[in-house]
């Protein structure tokens, strides 16, 4: 017999076990997808968590008292309308220390039909997203939708904040350029 024709094929028990190591093999890439299954799902829970405990910390690396807002005005729609948005406008200064940037600012606005009113004509929590660097000051222009709110000509309005995030201090301060 040639040398390249040692094994034959042509009895059933070779055949069985071709199959059996097919069934071995197929079985292994089976076990294989599962534990990259595992892997990736591990991993997606890890990199969720720390996405979570990013979130928990940047509620607590800029305080109330280094916020500045300044100016803030808030402006009913121009009646005759059907657009029901006031505009809420000014500017907020970071005053935060350790060099952290302020991300966004959420405010509670109250409004009401008089200054002293009881009777709240609409509530609304508005999250302003402006990047803000330490020791800077950005405009900021935010929309605030009330649900149902009655045509007035004359309101008064309150807000607190609720939320103020921040950065990580990896803001750098730049280094004014040398003058000629």
């Amino acid at each position: 017999m040639p040398p390249f024709n040692r094994f034959p094929l042509g009895r059933a028990g070779d055949w069985r076990r071709i199959k059996v190591i097919g069934v071995i093999l197929s079985g292994l890439v089976v076990i294989v997808g599962l534990i990259a299954a595992i892997i990736h799902s591990h991993e997606r829970k890890e990199a969720t968590r720390q996405a979570n405990i990013e979130e928990e910390a940047s509620k607590h690396r800029i305080t109330e008292s280094e916020i500045d807002l300044i100016d803030l005005r808030l402006d009913p729609p121009q009646f005759p309308s059907n657009f029901a948005g006031f505009y809420l406008t000014g500017r907020i200064r970071n005053r935060a220390a350790h060099n952290r940037t302020l991300n966004s600012i959420t405010l509670t606005v109250l409004l009401r039909e008089k200054e002293g009113s009881q009777d709240i004509l609409g509530q609304q929590t508005v999250q302003i997203r402006v990047e803000v660097p330490p020791h800077q000051t950005r405009a900021i222009h935010q929309t605030i939708y009330f649900d149902n709110p009655p045509q007035v000509r004359q309101f008064a309005w309150t807000y607190a904040i609720t939320e103020i995030r921040g950065g990580a201090g990896d803001w750098v301060t730049p280094t004014p350029s040398p003058k000629p």
